[in-house]
Formats: C-alpha cells, sequence, structure tokens
C-alpha cells in the first residue's frame, strides 16, 4: 500500500504496485490507478498458455518440428565428437 500525504505535502510517497495497476483492486483510496497492468499481464499470460497448448497440438499431431525445423549435423560430426569424448577420457 502507499502513503498519502495531500495537495499540501512536501512529497508524494507511491507504490509503483499501486498506481500502474499491477495487482487486483482494492486500491489504496488515496491512489490512482494510471494503467492496469494487471489485466495486462492477464493477458499476456492467457497467451503463454495459449501458445504452449497450440505447441503441444503441433508436436501431437506431428505438424512439429516440419522439414524446415530439422538440422544435420555435418557428415562425420558426430564421429569426430566421439573421438574427442573417448580421447579425453582416457586424459
Amino acid at each position: 500500500s502507499s502513503i498519502g500525504a495531500g495537495s499540501g505535502g512536501d512529497i508524494q510517497f507511491m507504490f509503483a504496485e499501486d498506481i500502474l495497476g499491477c495487482h487486483v483492486p482494492p486500491y489504496p483510496r488515496h491512489t490512482k490507478q494510471y494503467r492496469n497492468l494487471y489485466a495486462m499481464e492477464q493477458a499476456i499470460q492467457a497467451e503463454r498458455v495459449n501458445g504452449f497448448r497450440d505447441y503441444i497440438d503441433d508436436v501431437k499431431s506431428g505438424t512439429f518440428p516440419g522439414h524446415e525445423h530439422i538440422v544435420n549435423a555435418p557428415a562425420g560430426l558426430i564421429d569426430q565428437f566421439r573421438s574427442a569424448v573417448d580421447g579425453s577420457a582416457h586424459d
């Protein structure tokens, strides 16, 4: 919550969470919400959930990964890696 001193005070001390509307109301009486970031955060969270649902649906249906998402290692790279790992195990 914020501490308000009124217009006769030398300072105003407010919390960003209150004046930006970062949480569920009610807000302190002496504050004004200049934005509704809580609603925006809820909308962003819904988009996150929908994005993961779309991803899961694509994986289950086999449409992801598509051919354009597959990266193949150059010929011989796996063998080079195995040799390097085997060599370091004996050091």
